[in-house]
């Protein structure tokens, strides 16, 4: 009977040590080269990209991945104005997570969509749906969307990192 109670005390131990280790925030500071570019089968130019991601990466029980920090994107077509600002991304079970800026400015909230985050589990590669504006509507489709992927040279490289992490919401489809 001791025996059995030593073995659940330390398999209680060693389980209550992983899940410390596991949900312990990770802290993240990359600097990346990577490139933007647009959907579409005539589309080939690319533009090179420069990404520093400063935060911490926390996980959960549940396996939800949130990520609390700063994304800074310099060279983008379309600059993210609010990149200065704290950002907190929510990964949801399909892999993606949307970037949401909310601030106040002049005493005045302030929320502002930037786009949608794929990232690996260690955050060492990445793509973002950036979202562009057409009027009074906001958002991206996969026909002629604007794309980061890091790290990237080519439009190749690109688009082997997007549909690699996008597999799970392309259902069997393809970026092009």
């Amino acid at each position: 009977m001791k025996r059995v109670l030593s073995t659940i005390a330390v398999l209680l131990i060693v389980t209550v040590f992983i899940a410390a280790l596991y949900a312990m925030p990770k802290r993240i500071s990359l600097s990346l080269t990577g490139v933007e570019y647009q959907l579409g089968h005539d589309r080939t130019e690319v533009h090179p990209i420069s990404l520093v991601i400063r935060g911490r990466l926390h996980g959960a029980w549940t396996g939800q991945r949130t990520f609390v920090g700063t994304i800074s994107i310099q060279g983008a077509h379309m600059p993210n104005p609010d990149n200065k600002h704290l950002l907190v991304i929510h990964f949801r079970p399909d892999g993606s997570g949307p970037m949401i800026y909310g601030y106040f400015r002049s005493g005045k909230p302030v929320t502002r969509a930037y786009g949608t985050m794929f990232a690996s589990n260690n955050f060492n590669s990445f793509t973002i749906e950036e979202f562009s504006s057409h009027g009074r509507i906001t958002g991206w489709n996969s026909r002629n969307g604007f794309m980061i992927s890091a790290p990237a040279k080519t439009r190749v490289q690109a688009l082997r990192i997007s549909n690699l992490l996008m597999k799970n919401v392309l259902h069997g489809s393809r970026l092009h």
